[in-house]
């Protein structure tokens, strides 16, 4: 379908009630962060490290399990 030189690439229109709204699984995530911070402190302190190497072990621990967080969201997500 062609109008003013321009192609429309379909003319169905947009089917904005099937969105369904968020239903908490951010908590998924923040609780991933959380723990994954709390087990990275305590690893790098039962290794004997000092304050800054539990706060990078607890950076560490946290990006990885908010990820898996994320991943196990949106995996959620999609099978519900």
């Amino acid at each position: 379908m062609e109008m003013r030189g321009r192609v429309v690439l379909h003319d169905t229109p947009p089917r904005h009630g099937r969105q369904r709204p968020p239903q908490g699984g951010f908590v998924i995530v923040i609780a991933g962060l959380g723990l994954g911070a709390a087990m990275g402190a305590s690893v790098a302190l039962r290794r004997g490290g000092k304050v800054l190497d539990a706060l990078q072990y607890a950076a560490g621990y946290g990006i990885a399990f908010g990820l898996l967080g994320l991943f196990a969201t949106i995996f959620l997500e999609r099978m519900l």
